[in-house]
């Protein structure tokens, strides 16, 4: 004889004996739930899967529950409509837990769920807390027989949760019968999880008790904008959900910390329209830090405007970063070493836009030691690359790629699916490649760079070295036409992110790149219609202006001065600027001006500046191993070195200098024997079909005016292409009108 028997208590029934001698079996509540493949067997005819997904996910494969909606629905009910209102207080589920579950409870014991329906899990401790009683585990006892409806999260079941959908009717008879004890019990709930530092849920169960005054006092104790390197972004955004809008806009610090999670979605014309409606202008001449209870919020002030203008390649004034340094002084250890590291981070990119390269390294070295001590390798993979971008300024090339590939190993072990984290590499060690003059490993990178830094956080700094890489690099692969093709993606990026000084930039960039074309005209019209004027950067206020700025304006005008005929003046502007970046120990700028430097001396026939420039040049790059200035200036630069040899021939403590000119002259060569070569490597009928090319025809048109299969063609442009380094027609057209093969 088989028995089966249903029950919600087995105390009485004495199975132990049987259950041993495997004469019987016990299903408990968990066995019987159905599974998601069993939910498909029983609904799949009828349901999509995401139907049957959601009815998974609300019902925890009830059994009671999933029969309920299988027979409602089979009644011809809208399904989509029946989940919806599975949790009403109208529904066959609601009379089914009342009639059958609820009512069969003690009253006591009814009371105890209805208070802990409050939180998502709950332990006896928690209870206790919550109801101001010491009996919880009893009473967590006497619901063992609701085994279907309160769940242990672990194996020693110290720890519990409701089912969802019970849980909901319980929270509803809390709202009706008694809302004043649902908002108590919410701020118990709050100030619980507030002592266990879970931020998230203290915030939570404060807006729920109907205080969203003491979960903002909550966001400032835990560190107002700075809890972003403690709890990370994406908690941050969640705390921000759970707020109101416009309670987050009436407030400075949410909107502050709206305007940083902004920022770091790349949104930063939002993030600085937020800053300015809400917070206001910055005012530096309030000290943050005499004592005023208003004290952490001016300095999340100070330390968001900082950032906006990091982002944006904005002025950083010199009040402003003595400001951050005093507040980054008088850090206490409660405050923590990864808030020391974060102030270390903002005063090193502060200092490394403005082009201070030495107060950027104290700080960054400063700020890994702070960051590794509060285990935030996050922060210090960031540093890193400052660093490196240092190094990569002061013209250490070898440097540069040792701290870029640290932050590289680092983001590899710990966070390898961080785009933004790939983003910044990728820019970094693209443009030091190509500065090396490693131009098919750079090239390799910068297919996707344009794009990446439209959907990426990237700072100031980012977007210069991004787009003036790839701009230059597709220059040289592709030709004008492709060049300016990025330079106009990046100026309509820059206008819809309202990003001034960015577009001020690229201006430059796009001035340098018609100068490379011999467009002297078109670069002029350019130029004049920016209204940018190199005296503005020879004011002194303009040396808080982004280095990466100066760096591509200053020279692209300088250049066309020269190629203007102006000497004089181009000369007068490059004493002043060659001696400031020697000043800053900017050694990249300085090695572009020398260069620059010995072109106009010799243009304008001073022979005695050009070997004084040269041997400054020479100097420089044997140190960094930059060799791209050089190679901008060919041929002419292949006969100054080569002049400059000679004249070093018998200066005996000048042989490294000798050795690095003549490693300058061979690269030189061995650029212009790349052009020769790709000459003499395509055959007559190849330089037929670019003709072709360049007039737009198709392979099909082609193969007719050259009397050729188009399978001929195909067979051409592979060559083509291979021996081009291209990828695309067009690109072999630019190549080829480039270099004058067509």
């Amino acid at each position: 004889m088989h028995i089966a028997i249903a029950t919600r208590d087995d105390a009485c029934l004495k199975t132990a004996d049987l259950e041993a001698r495997a004469e019987a079996i016990r299903y408990g509540a968990q066995q019987l739930r159905f599974s998601r493949v069993e939910l498909q067997e029983l609904l799949g005819a009828n349901y999509r899967q995401s139907t049957i997904e959601q009815i998974h996910a609300l019902t925890e494969g009830w059994p009671v529950v999933v029969q309920m909606i299988h027979s409602a629905a089979g009644l011809d009910h809208d399904i989509d409509k029946l989940l919806q209102g599975l949790r009403a207080d109208h529904s066959t589920v609601t009379a089914y837990l009342t009639e059958e579950v609820i009512s069969k409870l003690s009253p006591e014991l009814q009371a105890f769920l209805m208070d802990i329906a409050i939180v998502d899990r709950i332990d006896t401790s928690l209870a206790d807390h919550l109801r101001k009683a010491q009996n919880s585990q009893t009473l967590f006892s006497e619901a063992r027989a609701l085994d279907a409806l309160l769940l242990p999260v672990d194996s020693v079941e110290s720890s519990y949760r409701l089912h969802p959908v019970f849980r909901e009717q319980l929270l509803e008879r809390l709202r009706r019968t008694s809302p004043e004890r649902l908002w108590t019990l919410h701020a118990g709930a709050a100030e619980w999880f507030y002592n266990k530092g879970d931020l998230v849920e203290a915030v939570r169960h404060y807006i729920l008790a109907g205080q969203p005054e003491q979960a903002l006092e909550v966001v400032a104790r835990a560190g107002g904008l700075f809890i972003w390197p403690h709890e990370g972004l994406s908690r941050l955004r969640i705390i921000m959900e759970l707020f109101d809008e416009a309670f987050i806009l009436s407030n400075p610090l949410l909107s502050m910390i709206q305007a940083l999670l902004h920022v770091k979605k790349g949104n930063v014309f939002e993030a600085r329209r937020i800053f300015d409606a809400t917070v206001g202008p910055l005012h530096c001449d309030s000290r943050p830090w005499d004592g005023d209870p208003d004290a952490p919020l001016a300095r999340d002030r100070l330390v968001m405007e900082s950032l906006l203008s990091i982002y944006e390649g904005r002025e950083i004034a010199d009040n402003v970063c003595d400001a951050l340094e005093e507040c980054a002084r008088r850090l206490t250890p409660e405050d923590g070493s990864v808030a020391l590291g974060q102030h270390c981070t903002i005063l090193c990119v502060a200092y490394l836009q403005r082009g201070n390269f030495a107060k950027a390294r104290h700080y960054a070295e400063l700020g890994l030691p702070a960051f590794f001590a509060g285990g935030s390798l996050f922060g210090a993979l960031y540093l890193y690359f400052h660093l490196g971008d240092i190094s990569f300024s002061e013209g250490d090339g070898a440097q540069a790629e040792h701290y870029y590939k640290a932050a590289m190993e680092l983001a590899r072990r710990h966070f390898s699916d961080d785009q933004d984290i790939k983003l910044a590499a990728s820019i970094f060690m693209t443009e030091l490649n190509f500065e090396t003059g490693n131009d098919g490993t750079a090239y390799r990178n910068v297919a996707n760079i344009p794009i990446q830094l439209e959907r990426h956080e990237a700072w100031f700094d980012i977007y210069a070295a991004g787009y003036a890489t790839v701009a230059h690099l597709e220059y040289a692969q592709c030709g004008l036409e492709a060049s300016l093709a990025v330079v106009e993606q990046a100026f309509a990026y820059a206008g819809r992110h309202r990003l001034d000084r960015l577009e001020k930039l690229l201006t430059g960039l796009w001035t340098e790149l018609l100068i490379k074309a011999d467009q002297i005209d078109t670069a002029r019209e350019v130029l004049d219609a920016s209204e940018i004027d190199i005296i503005h950067y020879r004011d002194a206020d303009f040396t808080q202006v982004a280095w990466r700025e100066r760096f591509v304006v200053v020279p692209a005008i300088i250049r066309l001065l020269v190629r203007e005929g102006r000497y004089d003046e181009a000369q007068d502007h490059l004493v002043f600027f060659t001696a400031q970046a020697g000043h800053a120990g900017h050694r990249r700028a300085l090695l572009k001006f020398e260069i620059l430097g010995a072109v106009t001396g010799d243009l304008a026939g001073h022979e005695d500046t050009v070997m004084e420039h040269l041997d400054n040049a020479v100097a420089l790059y044997r140190d960094s191993g930059f060799i791209r200035d050089f190679l901008n200036e060919a041929p002419r630069m292949t006969q100054l070195v080569e002049r400059y040899i000679e004249q070093m021939a018998g200066a005996s403590a000048k042989h490294q200098q000798r050795a690095a000119a003549r490693e300058i002259v061979e690269r030189l060569k061995k650029e212009e024997a790349g052009v020769d070569e790709v000459v003499q490597l395509l055959s007559d009928r190849e330089i037929e079909v670019l003709q072709q090319l360049s007039h737009g025809y198709s392979n099909k048109l082609i193969g007719r005016k050259m009397d050729v299969s188009d399978s001929t063609v195909r067979f051409h442009l592979r060559n083509i292409f291979a021996k081009l380094n291209v990828k695309s027609r067009l690109q072999a057209v630019s190549v080829a009108q480039r270099r004058r093969l067509i």
